[in-house]
C-alpha cells in the first residue's frame, strides 16, 4: 500500500530520500491515507536506486505522452497504465508477470510481497545493518518486531559475544 501511494513529489533526489507519507488501499474505490503513526518516514535511497526511479519516471513519461488525454495525472511514482491508482492484485499480477517470472527464481509461485519483504530484512540484517536501522526501513514500531522475526539471522552474534570481553580475562 505504502508503494502504491507513493507520488513522485515524495522523491528528494537531491537529498536521495523518498518520504512515505500515504498508503493506498482499496476496498471498493482508491483510498489514500496516512500510513500508522510510526510507519511515517523518510527512507535514504541508493544511487542505484535513484537510477532505476529516475529511468522509471522517463518511461512514465513517455508512456503518458504516448497516451494522451486517457491518462489521468494523480503524480502517482507507481500507477496504472492511464495513470490512476493500481488496484493491489492487478499491481502484484504485473509485477509478477514483468519482474519476477524473468528473475531466476524457479518456483515463482512462492513469491509474495511478505516475501519480498522478508527477504530484503535478511540481507539487511546478514550485510550487518542494524536492527534498529531495518525496523526502520520496514516500519516496525520497534525493533522488537525485528528482533523477534530476525534474531536468528543476525551474523556471528554468539561468537561476538564469546570474544567481546576477551581483554578483561587475565
Amino acid at each position: 500500500g505504502e508503494l502504491l501511494g507513493m507520488r513522485w513529489s515524495d522523491l528528494d533526489i537531491e537529498r536521495s530520500v523518498v518520504h512515505v507519507r500515504r498508503s493506498l488501499s482499496r476496498v471498493g474505490t482508491a483510498e489514500f491515507n496516512e500510513p500508522k503513526a510510526r510507519s511515517r518516514r523518510t527512507l535514504e535511497l541508493s544511487e542505484a536506486t535513484l537510477q532505476v526511479l529516475r529511468r522509471h519516471r522517463l518511461a512514465q513519461n513517455e508512456h503518458r505522452l504516448l497516451i494522451g488525454e486517457s491518462w489521468q495525472d494523480d503524480g502517482l511514482m507507481f500507477p496504472s497504465s492511464r495513470g490512476t491508482p493500481w488496484g493491489g492484485k492487478n499491481f502484484y499480477r504485473a509485477f509478477k508477470v514483468r519482474v519476477v517470472a524473468r528473475s531466476s527464481i524457479e518456483d515463482v509461485g512462492t513469491v509474495t510481497w511478505h516475501t519480498l519483504r522478508h527477504t530484503a530484512a535478511s540481507h539487511w540484517l546478514m550485510a550487518g545493518v542494524t536492527t534498529f536501522e531495518v525496523a526502520r526501513r520496514l516500519g516496525h514500531g520497534s525493533t522488537n518486531i525485528t528482533e523477534r522475526v530476525y534474531a536468528h539471522l543476525l551474523p556471528g552474534g554468539q561468537q561476538k559475544s564469546a570474544h567481546a570481553l576477551d581483554h578483561l580475562v587475565g
